[in-house]
């Protein structure tokens, strides 16, 4: 019996960092920035989503993409582009999809890819908390690596008051960075 309470205590005290990792002040940040933009993590209240698009197939083409949302495993989406029409329906676990080919054209599958629509985003760790100001603007500053490929770091900077996500900070080469900003 003291061998099991010993070896419970040892797994206890093994696991208890990494949990604790996880929830740091930094990882909490970050979570709560993603999840307003991850549709099917978040909570997300109904909506309708209409988007007019345009795809370069032979000659530039344009389509139109609506998505009926009510919960993550309840709604529907249409896409539509020069004679191709797909419908998709997520009700409960199960998802129906009916078009008029055997499979969904590559644009369509980039233009989920773009919207982030039916893949899920990456999952970011945060490693450290910077606080700066930048344009009168006080910011929380998160460095993050993605969990499935640690060489991928990104700073995420969130306005310190209300937490929005104001820019997303990446090295795509050796000498070279990448920013999307955020806010208007």
């Amino acid at each position: 019996m003291k061998q099991i309470v010993f070896t419970a205590a040892i797994l206890l005290v093994g696991i208890c960092p990494a949990i604790a990792k996880d929830h740091t002040a930094e990882q909490q940040l970050l979570d709560t920035a993603q999840k307003p933009a991850d549709l099917f993590q978040g909570k997300a209240d109904p909506f309708d989503l209409e988007i007019d698009f345009s795809a370069q197939w032979n000659v530039p083409t344009r389509g139109h993409f609506s998505l009926n949302w009510k919960s993550k495993d309840q709604w529907r989406s249409k896409v539509e582009i020069g004679g191709f029409e797909q419908i998709t329906i997520q009700n409960g676990e199960m998802q129906y999809i009916l078009r008029n080919l055997g499979f969904t054209p590559i644009s369509i599958r980039e233009l989920f890819n773009l919207l982030h629509f039916m893949n899920s985003p990456p999952h970011f760790v945060a490693t450290k908390l910077k606080n700066r100001a930048e344009n009168d603007v006080s910011m929380s500053c998160v460095q993050a690596e993605r969990e499935d490929y640690r060489n991928d770091s990104h700073e995420f900077c969130l306005d310190a008051a209300s937490h929005e996500l104001l820019s997303d900070d990446w090295q795509i080469a050796p000498d070279e960075r990448a920013r999307e900003l955020f806010r208007i």
